[in-house]
């Protein structure tokens, strides 16, 4: 799943990958255990709000290329619809699902999911029982029914899924005797309690380099559910580094996700106009570099000349990449990248 985006229906997975995520260099134990996977599929019931019922199943892995260096896997459309936040292959959480181990977390987790904007909900016992389908069964003491289903479930989705849950025993009176009747299920999201708190950190590192506070605060919440933590750290970090105050809108370039390019860097500038002569889009790129805190040197003037011999100009100094093409009575382009790497 972390591999997966929108644009891309197919993906790859290195030898090196491959052992670590199966903890073997066995190729043959690798392909028999990616063939069991192969084979699981996931059951799924909407209900929609018109009370229509829609029952439906999918192959949690689509196709297998297996190469000398690797494997190519094409997961299912679903999974690539969990990435569209309108889905509701994405409400549902379908990575989560995946990960849950014991039968029951199946049923009680869309119970949850349903519950989440009250943080919490109250079964009975023989609710909680039909539920999971054993209300014939043998769980006549609340022990065994606790050790045997509530427990394991709780501890599969604290495990597996971005939530904390807990629950509290509700007696049906007040004695040492009375019978438990129901539970109280509380929980917490901690990715967004992570989220919020990263966030709180890194507005108070910039909030004296910042016109836009509420604006900031929810382009860097946006970033985190689409980036590694470290990476955002460390493109804020880069722009705060490298752009003169206030650096609102250089920010909300650098992490929205079109301007992500595949090669790590980050596209913070691109210009496409028609220039009267090489000398006006010169003094276009000066006047751009003005807004950044970008050291002028020897090599930068000198391969600036390759602009008015050959049309072109590439540069390249840590973190900076600046390249420009200039057509004469065409379009011409300024494209300037930060890179996240150093050299």
């Amino acid at each position: 799943m972390k591999k997966l985006s929108k644009t891309s229906y197919i993906t790859f997975f290195s030898l090196g990958e491959l052992y670590t995520i199966f903890k073997t260099k066995d190729l043959e134990i690798i392909k028999n255990e990616l063939m069991k996977l192969s084979r699981k599929r996931i059951y799924f019931t909407l209900f929609l709000v018109n009370r229509e019922v829609i029952n439906g199943e999918f192959y949690i892995l689509t196709s297998i290329y297996i190469k000398n260096d690797g494997i190519f896997v094409v997961p299912p459309l679903e999974l690539i619809y969990s990435l569209d936040k309108k889905s509701i292959f994405s409400k549902i959480d379908l990575s989560t699902f995946m990960r849950f181990k014991e039968k029951h977390t199946f049923n009680f987790y869309p119970e949850v999911i349903k519950h989440y904007d009250r943080k919490g909900f109250e079964y009975s016992i023989e609710e909680l029982k039909k539920l999971f389908g054993v209300e014939n069964d043998y769980y006549e003491r609340f022990y065994d029914f606790e050790k045997n289903i509530i427990k394991p479930i709780i501890n599969d989705i604290n495990k597996s899924s971005n939530l904390e849950i807990y629950y509290e025993k509700i007696k049906s009176g007040s004695g040492k005797t009375n019978k438990i009747k129901s539970l109280n299920f509380s929980f917490v999201d901690t990715k967004k309690a992570k989220i919020s708190n990263d966030t709180n950190l890194l507005i108070h590192s910039i909030k004296n380099n910042i016109e836009d506070i509420p604006g900031v605060t929810k382009i860097i919440e946006n970033s985190f559910l689409r980036l590694e933590n470290k990476e955002v750290f460390k493109i804020i970090n880069l722009i705060k580094s490298n752009f003169d105050d206030p650096i609102d809108v250089y920010l909300k370039v650098a992490l929205t996700s079109e301007f992500r390019m595949k090669d790590g860097n980050i596209k913070i500038l691109d210009i496409q106009e028609k220039f009267k002569s090489c000398f006006r889009i010169e003094g276009r790129l000066y006047k751009e570099l003005s807004k950044f805190k970008f050291n002028y040197n020897y090599y930068f003037l000198k391969e600036l000349q390759e602009l008015r011999i050959n049309g072109s100009f590439n540069y390249e100094i840590s973190p900076w990449i600046i390249k420009v093409k200039y057509r004469e009575n065409d379009t011409s382009n300024i494209k300037i990248y930060l890179k996240l790497e150093e050299d």
